[in-house]
């Protein structure tokens, strides 16, 4: 069915239509390709409206979609959270207030701040405690924010259904949090179950090579952070693997071993 002035969106992986008013509506088109011109457009129109009406008409997640895509991230988070208040203390629909929240999660995430991503976090999975992405969302945040025993508790339940990237998803981040718990063994165990799903994934590499430094074992620790810095030199886990290696080298002894 053709909905008027409406965009389709992804919350929690479901597809949800998300009414917008017309001019909200061309916003948010603009989103992906020229998100410039799309918080320009959400920003001028927010001086224009009174109240919440930017939360009530899709302006305000307009801005926050823009602001996202800009790398805006602690811009876009607040904005996601009023959206995530207002949807769910409206009597609106409850998984959209939970990808909202999510959403927000994320962005505080990336912006980083970690304990922010789990306020935000916690409030999406109240809403929505039995989603699966939901719950993966927030096991990242609890990782972050060091909670190890309330990422493993959301990690706990099976994931039925989950194709391959979202279970090297999970086994990766139960490697993260029981290396937290000062299970260095088991988080390697995870870790190289990950790869074994999704090979050369640098975000398991980089875990693996912690854990396994952490274990003594030096040589495939270097290994490992030398893969991930060989896959993607620029990239973030780059950065942390050749941080790591520094720190090897530094240690003569550790070095030697290293060999």
């Amino acid at each position: 069915m053709k909905v008027r002035a409406a965009m389709v969106v992804l919350v929690l992986g479901a597809p949800v239509v998300v009414r917008a008013a017309p001019p909200a509506a061309a916003c948010l088109a603009m989103v992906e390709d020229d998100p410039e011109a799309a918080r320009q457009s959400a920003q001028a129109a927010m001086r224009r409206e009174t109240g919440d009406a930017a939360l009530r008409n899709g302006t305000a997640d307009c801005l926050a979609r823009a602001d996202a895509v800009l790398g805006l991230w602690t811009e876009a988070a607040p904005v996601f959270d009023a959206l995530s208040a207002r949807t769910a203390s409206t009597g609106g629909d409850r998984q959209a207030a939970a990808g909202f929240a999510l959403a927000a999660s994320d962005a505080w995430r990336a912006g980083g701040k970690p304990a922010a991503a789990c306020a935000s976090a916690d409030a999406g999975l109240k809403l929505a405690p039995d989603d699966a992405a939901m719950r993966l969302g927030h096991a990242r945040a609890s990782v972050g924010c060091g909670a190890a025993a309330a990422a493993l508790a959301d990690l706990a339940a099976p994931f039925a259904g989950a194709d391959t990237a979202r279970q090297a998803d999970v086994l990766v981040l139960r490697a993260q949090a029981l290396r937290l718990t000062g299970a260095p063994g088991p988080a390697e165990a995870a870790a190289t179950a990950a790869l074994a799903l999704k090979p050369d994934w640098t975000e398991a590499l980089l875990e693996r090579g912690i854990d396994r430094a952490r274990l003594g074992h030096l040589r495939l620790a270097r290994q490992d952070w030398e893969r991930v810095v060989a896959l993607e030199p620029d990239g973030p886990d780059a950065n942390r693997a050749q941080q790591d290696l520094d720190v090897l080298e530094a240690d003569p002894d550790r070095a030697d071993a290293a060999r």
